[in-house]
């Protein structure tokens, strides 16, 4: 009896060490082909200074006016809410016409300097798609950065959801679980969203665990006070740029083990560059 219980002991070794062994030589494949795509498609350009979006201040409009209105009234001045915007320049440039030669569903890229946050982003019709699937459609455990099916390519929703897998390794989304700290936070408290049409600047201002059915999977928000402050109330980490009502959003989500079907999410201000 001792006999059988240390072959079937030695049978479950043998068979999680060959799994291990796949594992990780999945892993490996997978950091190779995205350095390989990184070095192919991404170039690093000069350091960028990390300093604070432009400040904003009230938007000087004319009011509305009828044909007899007063000389005074036409002059009137009125305060207005700007979304923020930067004159920041990404640190990388992308090849994204030979990117969408290999695939038609690259849609930006996503990058965080000093971490491993830095990958295409695809986009389709189906959230499953790129679940285990690369850019060049192979099968991989690691699988994609992808935006919700739900969401506009443009990042014209109020909330844009971007997913990644919480690997093991580290790679993916998994850096964002050390958010859950001031001291990261402040040392990245930049990300770069770039697209074939314009670039953005993601300013961090929340780390959450949540549920799958939290506000933050809305992508058209009715409150975005409502949807600011519960984002501030609940950080990990006190952010030093706030959001206002004008602002769009990217909330960056992974998996979390805090209970079932727990989340983490980044909620970043989406930040327009503007022209120097």
């Amino acid at each position: 009896m001792k006999k059988l219980i240390l072959l079937v002991l030695l049978i479950i070794i043998v068979v999680s060490g060959r799994q291990l062994v796949e594992i990780f030589s999945s892993y490996q494949i997978t950091t190779t082909y995205y350095e390989i795509i990184q070095e192919t498609y991404r170039t690093v350009v000069e350091p960028n200074i990390t300093i604070s979006p432009t400040k904003e201040e009230p938007n000087v409009t004319l009011s509305p006016t009828k044909k007899t209105a007063s000389k005074k009234s036409k002059t009137q001045k009125s305060n207005k809410v700007r979304a923020h915007s930067t004159r920041l320049r990404p640190p990388i440039t992308v090849d994204f016409p030979a990117l969408k030669a290999v695939n038609s569903d690259v849609i930006g890229w996503l990058y965080s300097e000093g971490t491993p946050i830095d990958y295409p982003v695809l986009h389709s019709s189906n959230n499953n798609k790129y679940i285990h699937k690369l850019l060049n459609g192979e099968y991989s455990v690691n699988g994609s950065i992808f935006l919700d099916s739900r969401c506009k390519s443009n990042f014209k929703n109020d909330n844009s959801i971007l997913y990644g897998h919480h690997m093991r390794n580290g790679s993916m989304f998994a850096s964002l679980n050390n958010y859950k700290t001031q001291d990261y936070y402040n040392e990245h408290s930049q990300l770069w969203l770039l697209t074939p049409k314009r670039s953005y600047l993601l300013l961090p201002f929340s780390a959450m665990v949540v549920s799958t059915n939290s506000l933050y999977y809305k992508t058209d928000i009715q409150d975005k006070q409502v949807f600011i402050d519960k984002a501030i109330n609940n950080s990990f980490f006190i952010p030093n740029t706030i959001p206002n009502v004008a602002d769009r959003f990217i909330t960056l989500s992974t998996c979390d083990y805090t209970f079932d079907n727990a989340r983490l999410i980044v909620v970043c201000i989406l930040v327009t560059t503007s022209n120097i």
